[in-house]
C-alpha cells in the first residue's frame, strides 16, 4: 500500500477554515493571544503576513486583499486595536466598531 497526500484538495474543508478567519470571534482568539503575549513579556511583535491571498495552504493574511473592508476583517482590526492601544500611530474608521 502507498499512500501520497492527505487532503490538501479538500475544498469544503478550505472553505470552512476561510469563514472561521472571516467569522467575528477570531478577533477575540486573535485578543486574546495579543493579551498573553504582552502578559508574558512579549515585546516586538511582527506579524507574518500582513496582505495575503487565502489559499488551500493557509490564510495567513490579516487581509487577504488590500481593498478588504476592516471592518469585516476580525484579524486586521484585532491587531490594528491592539497597535493602537500601544500607542503606535494607527488611523482608522472606527465608526460603528466594536473596539474591545
Amino acid at each position: 500500500m502507498v499512500g501520497v497526500s492527505g487532503g490538501e484538495n479538500n475544498e469544503k474543508l478550505t472553505e470552512r477554515l476561510h469563514a472561521a478567519n472571516r467569522d467575528e470571534r477570531m478577533r477575540d482568539i486573535y485578543r486574546a493571544y495579543y493579551d498573553a503575549w504582552a502578559k508574558n513579556g512579549g515585546d516586538l511583535f511582527c506579524y507574518f503576513s500582513s496582505v495575503s491571498r487565502w489559499s488551500k495552504w493557509g490564510s495567513w493574511g490579516i487581509l487577504q486583499f488590500y481593498d478588504d473592508d476592516p471592518a469585516r476583517s476580525p484579524k486586521f482590526m484585532a491587531t490594528m486595536l491592539w497597535a493602537k492601544e500601544l500607542g503606535q500611530p494607527v488611523n482608522l474608521p472606527l465608526n460603528n466598531v466594536r473596539t474591545r
